[in-house]
């Protein structure tokens, strides 16, 4: 348990879990495509991907602010399919209710977002309305000081001597990791296109030190392509490896902790049959 000192008293403090709650934010919006993507004909899907969000924690609400990315999958008016990338802000706001009525300090959390719901309706060839349910799950903690006595009302003094395990959860998140990669095309002799790309990470290794967090993955890609001759999509996969250390200020060898990753830029080109894409990918992690 750690120590503190002050007001002359000696004590120490522990972690506490003060809420574990799932709440769902209803997200709305309607977008225009960009100028270089053809008509919408017909919907076909929508996906989405969320990023990883900015948090402001206090006694009683923990704010998230984020980003959100769609992926609209549509048949235009030559009937090829195609994707177009949206983007959209989102707030999530989870009330803190401290049941025990301690005074806590040092308020710390994380949420896991999730799409759980997503619908798209096309307002015109251009436009289109999109609604999404996001599903957030959020786990806060607070430290509670807990006092030796020393300052009791009645004059006497007690001595208590005791031990027990506690555990305190960290939070951190690493640099912007770039990671690109190069795909030599088929011979063929006529333009590739790729539709639609996306990639996830994996993190297959994970290792703590003082104040740090080494970990190992591959991001997987998966790029949706055709040929001009041939207009029939089909799916190609990749696996990019990569690495980092997460500072984590007040951890030690040994300890658990989890890394997931989120891809927050990808950009894929084509030159000379050859598909280069780079990516920026944030590990998040919690020990």
């Amino acid at each position: 348990m750690e120590q503190y000192n002050g007001y002359g008293a000696r004590g120490g403090y522990v972690q506490l879990p003060v809420c574990d709650k799932t709440v769902t934010t209803e997200l709305s919006g309607e977008f225009t495509l960009p100028d270089y993507q053809p008509e919408i004909k017909r919907l076909l899907k929508i996906c989405a991907s969320v990023l990883p969000a900015s948090k402001y924690i206090s006694e009683r609400e923990a704010e998230f602010a984020g980003g959100i990315d769609y992926y609209v999958f549509y048949a235009g008016s030559d009937n090829k399919v195609y994707c177009a990338p949206l983007s959209s802000e989102c707030k999530i706001s989870v009330p803190v209710e401290n049941e025990r009525g301690e005074t806590l300090s040092n308020m710390t959390g994380y949420a896991s977002v999730t799409p759980d719901m997503i619908s798209g309706r096309v307002a015109s060839p251009r436009k289109l309305n999109i609604k999404c349910r996001l599903r957030t799950k959020a786990i806060i903690y607070g430290d509670m000081a807990i006092e030796d006595g020393f300052d009791s009302d009645d004059g006497s003094i007690q001595t208590l001597e005791g031990e027990c395990e506690v555990s305190r959860a960290v939070m951190s998140v690493g640099e912007v990791l770039h990671l690109s990669d190069e795909m030599i095309c088929d011979s063929r002799d006529d333009e590739i296109r790729v539709i639609s790309a996306d990639a996830k990470a994996l993190v297959n290794e994970v290792a703590t030190s003082q104040n740090m967090v080494n970990c190992r993955g591959e991001l997987y890609l998966k790029m949706l392509l055709c040929h001009d001759s041939d207009s029939t999509p089909y799916t190609v996969m990749r696996k990019i490896p990569f690495s980092q250390a997460i500072e984590t200020e007040g951890i030690q060898s040994g300890v658990g902790a989890c890394v997931k990753g989120s891809v927050s830029e990808m950009n894929v080109n084509v030159e000379e049959h050859r598909i280069i894409t780079d990516c920026a990918l944030i590990l998040e992690c919690t020990a």
